[in-house]
């Protein structure tokens, strides 16, 4: 199977062989920019300008989730090797890790200066690639504890109030340990 995005609002999934289209979705209500196949192919990930993204079951063409959280519009989308996460690309310059289970957000990448474009991960889920219209790209730490360990790493110090709340960390703990 391979996929299409439209400006009329729909994806497209096709049989590359016959070009027979499979399966049309057409819940968007702006135009399609993005498109990604769950790893085992069951699913597809749209991503639009109305700043929604949508999980389909594709052999039903059921909507199973939508992830919202991007104003004015998401770009990208890629699911985690293993499948039990997305991560997103929008306008609003940042990259969003989504549960598919629940539907929560789990983390926001945020320092880009313009929309993130397009994200991937790598082959074995530790990191996330964005890659944004600021001209970089940036490569991330998928776990987040992973990333405050790092961090950590290269502190002589205690995370200030502010870094915590960049974090997400709520209590006021120690959160990197004394040598």
């Amino acid at each position: 199977m391979v996929a299409t995005t439209g400006d009329d609002g729909t994806a497209r999934v096709w049989n590359p062989l016959t070009g027979e289209e499979l399966m049309i979705f057409r819940e968007h209500s702006d135009r399609v920019m993005g498109v990604a196949f769950s790893p085992d192919g069951n699913y597809l990930l749209t991503c639009s300008l109305d700043g929604s993204v949508r999980l389909w079951e594709i052999s039903s063409g059921k909507e199973i989730r939508r992830f919202a959280g991007h104003p004015g519009g998401a770009f990208g989308a890629a699911f985690s090797p293993a499948g039990k996460f997305v991560v997103t690309s929008g306008r609003d310059g940042t990259a969003r890790l989504w549960d598919i289970t629940s539907g929560r957000e789990v983390r926001r990448l945020t320092g880009h200066t313009n929309e993130v474009r397009d994200v991937a991960f790598s082959p074995n889920g530790k990191y996330i690639l964005t890659a944004s219209e600021d001209g970089t790209a940036r490569l991330w730490l998928t776990n987040l504890q992973d990333t405050i360990h790092e961090v950590c790493a290269t502190l002589t110090r205690d995370l200030t109030p502010e870094e915590r709340i960049l974090f997400d960390i709520s209590d006021q703990e120690s959160t990197c340990p004394a040598e």
